[in-house]
C-alpha cells in the first residue's frame, strides 16, 4: 500500500508499506492450532520520530524531525507464530499465542546500517458467555517491535448482542 500522513505543523510523510502472510490451520475436535509465518516491510520518506523541543531542528532527512511518530526510512520484520484456541462448551472459549522473529530498522541514527534483532507478541485471551445475549472478553497481549514499540495492553470488553 502508499499512502501519505498530513497535519497542522508538522511535515508530510509518504509511506510505504506491505503485509503479508501465511499459514495453516488444524481443528481436531474442540481446539485449533494454527502455526504462520508474517512479514511486514514499511517505508517512510521522512524520518519524523522527533519529540520538541530536542529535536527541532531535524530535516527527517539527517536528523529525526518533529512528528512524535515511528516513521523509519525502513522497517522489515519476519516473524513465526503459533495460535491456539480451544472451546468448554457454548459458555467459554480461550486463546493463546505469539510469535518470534527478527526485524531491522533503518533510520536517520543507522543511516542504512541498521542492526537485526529480535521481535515478539504473546497475548492470551478468553470469552464467557454471561447470557444469551452478554459476553465477557478479556485479551491480554504483550508486543515488542522495533525496539520503539515495547508494550503490555490488558483489555476487557462487555460485549452486548442486539
Amino acid at each position: 500500500t502508499w499512502g501519505s500522513l498530513a497535519g497542522e505543523n508538522i511535515r508530510d510523510n509518504d509511506r510505504e508499506a506491505l503485509f503479508a502472510g501465511f499459514g495453516r490451520s488444524f481443528r481436531p475436535g474442540n481446539f485449533g492450532l494454527r502455526p504462520a509465518y508474517s512479514f511486514t516491510y514499511l517505508a517512510y520518506d521522512l524520518d519524523l520520530s522527533g519529540f520538541p523541543p530536542d529535536d527541532l531542528g531535524g530535516d527527517g532527512v539527517t536528523s529525526p524531525g518533529v512528528g512524535g511518530y515511528f516513521s523509519p526510512e525502513e522497517f522489515i520484520n519476519h516473524m513465526a507464530r503459533l495460535d491456539l484456541w480451544w472451546s468448554r462448551g457454548e459458555g467459554a472459549s480461550y486463546s493463546a499465542g505469539g510469535g518470534l522473529g527478527t526485524q531491522k530498522v533503518d533510520d536517520t541514527f543507522t543511516q542504512g546500517f541498521g542492526s537485526s534483532t529480535l521481535s515478539s507478541d504473546v497475548y492470551v485471551g478468553a470469552r464467557w458467555r454471561l447470557s444469551p445475549a452478554v459476553d465477557l472478553k478479556a485479551r491480554a497481549t504483550y508486543q515488542n517491535v522495533a525496539a520503539a514499540f515495547d508494550r503490555t495492553r490488558v483489555e476487557l470488553f462487555l460485549i452486548r448482542r442486539f
